[in-house]
């Protein structure tokens, strides 16, 4: 009888390690790039080790995502935020759709990546044309995430929600609303931004998303950033979700 036990104790041990082992994988490595196409798996099938051959995962992040701006899909994996001007009327609208394929409720993040050095190219004002010389004009600190709205079977679930929040933090010193329009020193860097974060989606349940982005009309004159801004500046942002079970 103790060889039969030991036997069965032995037997669950590696399904048990093979389970939290998939536990903290999955929480550390389930950041997705979101290169939208048709559709886009987190994680295929995997099976248990040599001891207990038959055991099999299910994928647990499985998804379909697709989104687009100003109702034009996303095909490239990132969102350009040029050409963009002051006021509302002008606001940019991401839209997305996102499946859970799988067969349980995960939580998930979606959010910009931290800007790499391209991604997010200043203009300088060398000459001090538009106020001080040898500022600096990011777009991104004109741009705010202005409107979040979520819905699952038409209902809106609990997230949080980075309304609010520019692109690139500055400061408002001076300003009605909104930034400032340039800086005195190069940002060396720019944080993640974080769109909304810790929303349930249960199994094959599809939730559906509305984002507003607008340049924010801060009172002073911005047309730097229509007029010698494009020379050289860029404003993109590559989307990325983080999938988890939550606690």
């Amino acid at each position: 009888m103790d060889s039969q036990n030991k036997i069965k104790k032995v037997a669950k041990l590696p399904s048990r390690k093979f389970r939290l082992f998939l536990t903290f994988l999955g929480t550390a490595v389930s950041t997705v790039a979101l290169t939208i196409t048709t559709l886009a798996w987190f994680m295929s099938t995997l099976k248990g080790g040599a001891e207990i051959p038959d055991i099999g995962v299910d994928d647990e992040y499985a998804h379909s995502f697709s989104c687009a701006l100003n109702s034009v899909p996303i095909t490239n994996g990132s969102v350009e935020f040029t050409p963009f001007y002051p006021g509302h009327v002008h606001r940019k609208t991401l839209t997305f759709s996102l499946t859970n394929l799988s067969s349980k409720t995960f939580k998930m993040n979606l959010f910009f990546e931290q800007p790499a050095a391209l991604e997010e190219v200043p203009y300088i004002d060398a000459t001090g044309k538009w106020g001080n010389a040898n500022y600096y004009y990011y777009l991104g600190s004109q741009i705010a995430l202005t409107s979040v709205s979520l819905a699952i079977d038409g209902a809106s679930p609990t997230f949080t929600s980075g309304a609010g929040n520019h692109l690139v933090e500055t400061n408002s010193v001076g300003v009605v609303k909104g930034q400032v329009n340039g800086v005195a020193n190069e940002l060396t860097s720019i944080a993640r931004f974080y769109i909304i974060q810790n929303v349930s989606v249960p199994a094959s349940k599809t939730l559906t998303g509305t984002l507003e982005f607008t340049f924010v009309d801060n009172g002073t004159d911005q047309s730097m950033y229509f007029v010698d801004w494009p020379t050289t500046g860029v404003s993109r942002r590559s989307l990325s979700a983080f999938f988890y079970r939550g606690i």
